[in-house]
């Protein structure tokens, strides 16, 4: 799974025990169980075809006539699998969104990395030597039984990548190994139908769903304010001082409340070293940690800008932007935090800007 690979290679955030606690940027997946093929195959034809738009209108594809659909797209990546109807064949589309631009040498080590990493683990495999791209396609064949036992059926799957922009796609047509040769061609000519769809290329290709929004107010009034309703809650209070986390599963992005007691009274410049401190410390062990400079806001709060860019091999990298807010109400510092994908900033920003108008403390209520 080109996900699986791709976020692996990314890793991980691994969070601070300081406070707060900020939730992981760029989680790996692990990689769906592969679906068996039918050990006694029969002849596969993939002459007929028909034309597949994905519902996002992402990409296009010639899909054989009458293979199942499913798709099985998760965090940061569209995935859809087509299987041949007795289970004799099957294809898997791979498409994510990435910041930078790979030569023909980054696309082939990707190529055979994904098709290690998805398919390595079977029995039998092996990949035959990736060859220089022809006609621009780069493409690279391998095998494996899907079982261990003696009759079972060699599969041959050959696997095609390009990249568009921002889009990187990987597409793999697996065949029984006996028809492999017989197909070659018709296996060439999907590869080619592999298309980007121009008219959404520059929109990001999994957004964050954040435009439902929900009051939520912390037990006891300490705070409340308005919160993406198909994020998933995490409380993380404890004795002195609150914090709740709102995260995207999809994209990683989340939104933090954090309430804690002060019994001074913080000057501007005090709450901008906070506020900076506190996020150096989450991020100590990430050299890609970029901040900007805390500004004081007309409300009396004080901005911290920061993004954190993971990277990783074949110069993969996923950029997230940070915002921090931090204000004193009464003996109580009050810091709400955003991050996102970098390349939603346009979209989110306006959002993100009313939760924050949003956010009300009341000094007078308890802390947990």
């Amino acid at each position: 799974m080109l996900c699986a690979l791709l976020l692996a290679v990314l890793n991980s955030c691994t969070s601070a025990p300081n406070v707060p606690t900020y939730p992981p940027i760029g989680a790996s997946t692990r990689p769906i169980a592969h679906q068996g093929l039918a050990s006694a195959p029969s002849e596969v034809d993939l002459s007929r075809r028909r034309a597949y738009r994905h519902s996002d209108q992402a990409f296009t594809l010639a899909v054989p006539q009458g293979w199942l659909t499913e798709d099985i797209s998760g965090a940061d990546e569209l995935r859809v699998r087509f299987t041949e109807p007795r289970e004799n064949a099957l294809m898997v589309a791979n498409l994510i969104q990435i910041e930078q631009q790979f030569d023909a040498a980054a696309l082939m080590r990707l190529l055979q990395a994904h098709i290690r990493d998805a398919y390595g683990a079977q029995p039998a495999f092996a990949i035959e030597p990736i060859l220089s791209p022809i006609d621009g396609r780069i493409a690279a064949t391998w095998r494996y039984r899907p079982t261990q036992a003696e009759t079972s059926a060699q599969l041959t799957g050959t696997s095609f990548i390009q990249q568009h922009g921002t889009r990187l796609a990987v597409l793999s047509v697996i065949v029984p190994s006996a028809q492999h040769a017989q197909l070659a061609p018709a296996i060439a000519e999907i590869g080619d139908s592999l298309a980007f769809s121009a008219e959404v290329a520059s929109r990001p290709l999994i957004t964050a769903d954040s435009s439902r929004l929900q009051p939520f107010t912390y037990p006891g009034g300490l705070f409340s304010l308005d919160v993406p309703q198909a994020w998933t809650q995490n409380d993380t209070s404890k004795p002195g001082q609150a914090v709740v986390t709102w995260s995207d599963p999809v994209t990683r992005s989340w939104l933090q409340a954090h309430v804690l007691q002060d019994d001074s009274q913080r000057s501007s410049a005090e709450l901008r070293a906070l506020v900076t401190g506190l996020v150096e410390n989450a991020f100590a062990e990430k050299n890609t940690l970029s901040l900007g400079p805390a500004v004081p806001q007309a409300d009396g709060s004080v901005l911290l800008e920061w993004s954190y860019t993971n990277r990783a091999r074949y110069g993969l990298a996923a950029t997230f932007h940070g915002y921090s807010f931090a204000h004193q109400v009464g003996d109580r510092i009050a810091i709400v935090s955003f991050v996102y994908p970098a390349e939603q900033h346009k979209r989110l920003a306006s959002q993100m800007a009313g939760i924050r108008a949003s956010f009300a403390v009341d000094a007078t209520a308890p802390l947990p």
